[in-house]
């Protein structure tokens, strides 16, 4: 089983030079990209990938394993993967992959309009950071692959209102799936309270390392920490500080997948002033010792 490449020269995305709290650096792109794949299983990538944008992987024929943070899940035919901007993943193929490859920027994906209530739209999909993975069925293969097509054709020529046109098929691409998404018991959210939630997912993910209480973010959105509190665990079922709690456990776990950095390290980066209380604060969390961690990952 290898790993291969699924990702053009021009657009690689790493972590920062092993450090946590800076954003991984894409280089030079498009907002929008889309790439049909036929890769081999000699390329070979070595490590997991850390993206900026949100991706959709649509493997149409191959088998191995797709590797997203911890997880490991096989690879079948017309299976479609939604990575949001963060997620460690990592591709080990048992043979040719052929597929499609969608890349898309937070920013163009908010343009697109209509999706903030997918968990992929957000980036916010379980608490251990899994995407989303549906089967594309027999009865929307071809409806889709037009939709997909077309984009590509899109992509390769500078026509009038080109983005335009892929916004709104990028709309339609992930409304196919949208419902086929497992959802909890409908909750009554005012559009306010979904907005608050969204807003705190992504200042959480931007400010994680130096803000680590629930009043930090009550303050950034000039609530009261009680009534943010109470509308976070309204809207997503998890209290704002599970949240945060989860994100840090996340991103301790994520930086072993990265580099070869000691708990100090990844202590430090985190913004914990010594091992010691970081050390506490994982144990607390999770009921186990990051070193027991560390050793089960090896």
């Amino acid at each position: 089983m290898n790993s291969i490449n699924l990702y053009p020269n021009q657009f690689v995305p790493h972590f920062t030079n092993g450090k946590l709290g800076l954003k991984p650096v894409v280089r030079t792109g498009s907002p929008f990209e889309i790439h049909y794949l036929q890769q081999a299983t000699t390329m070979e990538i070595g490590h997991h990938e850390k993206l900026c944008c949100f991706q959709v992987i649509w493997i149409k024929k191959g088998s191995g394993r797709f590797m997203l943070d911890m997880e490991t899940y096989q690879i079948n035919d017309n299976i479609l993967y939604f990575i949001s901007p963060g997620q460690l993943h990592k591709v080990e193929a048992n043979e040719m992959i052929e597929g499609y490859r969608i890349n898309f920027s937070p920013e163009f994906l908010k343009m697109s309009g209509g999706m903030s209530g997918l968990p992929f739209a957000t980036g916010v999909t379980d608490q251990k950071g899994a995407a989303p993975i549906i089967r594309v069925g027999k009865d929307i293969q071809m409806e889709i692959e037009v939709v997909v097509k077309t984009m590509m054709q899109e992509c390769e020529n500078d026509y009038p209102l080109k983005s335009e046109i892929l916004m709104g098929l990028l709309k339609i691409f992930i409304a196919y799936f949208s419902r086929r998404f497992e959802t909890k018991e409908p909750i009554e959210t005012q559009k306010s309270e979904a907005e608050l939630f969204n807003r705190f997912m992504l200042s959480l993910d931007n400010n994680f390392v130096s803000k680590k209480n629930v009043a930090d973010y009550a303050n950034e959105f000039s609530v009261t920490p009680n009534y943010f509190s109470e509308i976070i665990k309204k809207v997503s079922g998890f209290t704002a500080s599970h949240h945060i709690k989860q994100k840090i456990v996340l991103e301790a776990k994520r930086a072993l997948l990265c580099s070869e950095i000691t708990m100090k390290e990844i202590a430090f980066q985190l913004g914990f002033n010594d091992a010691a209380h970081f050390s506490k604060f994982y144990k607390n969390v999770t009921g186990k010792n990051f070193t027991e961690y560390k050793k089960e990952r090896n």
